[in-house]
Parts: structure tokens; C-alpha cells; sequence
């Protein structure tokens, strides 16, 4: 048995049963239960590893979800890492093949059904923004991380509201919204780090962008309270990734442009920012 990046363990399995139950029985909105399915097992590198309970649950889960494909995920975002994150389909696709046929008894079977069996796998992986196709068949890699699945960083258990919170009913949102009132606030103490940054190349890059995004390329939603357009300053490559605070990595973006850095931080996003930091240097 190949060693697992992320083993599941006994509260992550009963974790599964507590999902599936709550599908079976309604507690989720239908038209969530593929992207709860798809989060049970997101994350997992090698998911044919498992023992066998363990897996037929998973697949359980991926059968009332409607999500399949499950154990191609990772073989096609591990692929396309090795090759730096963008490839032609053909050699994606080939790579994900050896990695699933390495060690396993499916190295007999047909290469066409398990080509098919990738394509609809990617599918999925661009509906939940790992990967983006271009029109001459080039897949990249968005910068999501793989690695953020409900098992991986956290303990279902731990965020289990949270979870329930994003996929149940109407109803049951009502039901524990009431049961809810009156609640005592928990608090927690947190360590961050905080990062200094230069005003000049802040201030720069708000000139430069002169009250326009320069992502969505949008006039700024608002002034703040001087009058000023509001935009938010943005480090193309972040900070807490090794960033520089320097002109060279600074845009100025809308607040809904800068979330959506944040959040999917997407390839395209990234080569546009950085053409339009290097023209605020050039104009």
C-alpha cells in the first residue's frame, strides 16, 4: 500500500457516515450535494489506497453526489505540477495514466476508456476552478490549492458548522438559526503577522490606475471620505508567498477584483496584472 499524504482517520470516517446520512435524508440543498461530495474527497492523493470500508463509503458518497471520477483528480493536478503547472491534454493525459496504472491492476485496461474517464474528471476539476482549458487544448493549473478539502488541513469535525452552515436547507438553516439565538460568543487568540509596506509604491500605484481597476479595467465603486476613487492596493505575487513590496509587483484593484485575487488568484488574472504593472512603470 502506497503512503498517503492525507490519511483518513476514524473521525474523518465517521465524518463521512454523518455526510451521507445528511444526504440521504434531506438535510442538504440538492443542488449542493455534488459539491459536498466532491469536498469529501478533495484533497486525497491516493484515494485507491484506502481500505476498502473506507473507500466504498467515499464512493457511496460520490454515487449519491453525482460526482465521478473521483480518483483521477489528483494523477491530473500532480501531472500538470510536474510539467509547471500547464500542458498539452495529450501529455497531461498520459501522465495521469501512468500514475494510475503504476502498481495497480488497471494497467490492462483500455487506454481509451481511461482517456474518456480523465476528460470528464478535468471537467470537473474546471467546474471547481483547479484547472482551465484554452481553445487549442493547453490545461493550466488556476494556483488553487489542491490541498484544501475537508480532510486535509482541518478535522471535519472542527468546522462541522461551517460545512453544514454552506450546504444545508433553507429550512434547517431557519431551524438553527432559532436555535441559535441568544448564543454566547466564543472568542480565540490568534497570532498573524503583519506586514509593513511602502507608501510610495501604495500611492504609486493608485495614480497610475487613476480611479480605474486595473483587473476588471471599471471605474472605482465608490469614494471614501475625501473624495478619493477607492481602490485597493494588490501584491501580484503575495507577500506571504515572497513577494516584493515594490512597483514591479503592486496593481491597484476594486475590492471585488482584490477578493477574487485572493480567493482563485487565476493564471490569466496573474499575466494581465503583471503587464499592467509593468506598463504603470513605462507610461
Amino acid at each position: 500500500m502506497r503512503d498517503m499524504a492525507h490519511e483518513i482517520g476514524l473521525k474523518e470516517s465517521e465524518a463521512i457516515h454523518e455526510i451521507i446520512k445528511n444526504i440521504e435524508e434531506g438535510v442538504y440543498r440538492n443542488e449542493a450535494v455534488s459539491d459536498i461530495t466532491f469536498e469529501i474527497f478533495e484533497g486525497l492523493m491516493d484515494i485507491e489506497s484506502l481500505p476498502e470500508k473506507k473507500k466504498q463509503e467515499i464512493e457511496k458518497a460520490t454515487h449519491i453526489g453525482r460526482v465521478s471520477g473521483y480518483r483521477f483528480f489528483s494523477p491530473i493536478i500532480n501531472s500538470l505540477k510536474e510539467i509547471g503547472g500547464s500542458g498539452k491534454s495529450s501529455e497531461v493525459v498520459f501522465r495521469a495514466i501512468e500514475k494510475i496504472t503504476v502498481d495497480k491492476k488497471e494497467s490492462s485496461l483500455n487506454k481509451t476508456k481511461l482517456k474518456n474517464q480523465i476528460e470528464r474528471a478535468k471537467g470537473h476539476l474546471s467546474k471547481y476552478g483547479y484547472i482551465y482549458s484554452n481553445p487549442i487544448g493547453v490545461w493550466n493549473l488556476t494556483g488553487k490549492n489542491w490541498e484544501s478539502g475537508i480532510f486535509s488541513s482541518q478535522n471535519y469535525n472542527e468546522t462541522k458548522d461551517k460545512f453544514d452552515a454552506q450546504y444545508i436547507t433553507d429550512e434547517e438553516l431557519i431551524k438553527r438559526v432559532k436555535q441559535s439565538i441568544n448564543n454566547v460568543v466564543k472568542t480565540t487568540q490568534i497570532t498573524t503577522n503583519i506586514y509593513k509596506r511602502n507608501h510610495y509604491v501604495t500611492q504609486f500605484a493608485r495614480r497610475k490606475a487613476k480611479g480605474t481597476c486595473q483587473l476588471c479595467e471599471e471605474t472605482a465603486p465608490f469614494n471614501d471620505r475625501e473624495g478619493r476613487p477607492y481602490l485597493e492596493t494588490h501584491h501580484i505575487v503575495w507577500l506571504s508567498a515572497g513577494g516584493d513590496d515594490s512597483a514591479e509587483n503592486v496593481v491597484a484593484l476594486c475590492p471585488n477584483c482584490h477578493a477574487k485575487m485572493h480567493i482563485l488568484n487565476v493564471d490569466s488574472d496573474i499575466e494581465k496584472l503583471k503587464i499592467k504593472a509593468g506598463e504603470n512603470l513605462t507610461a
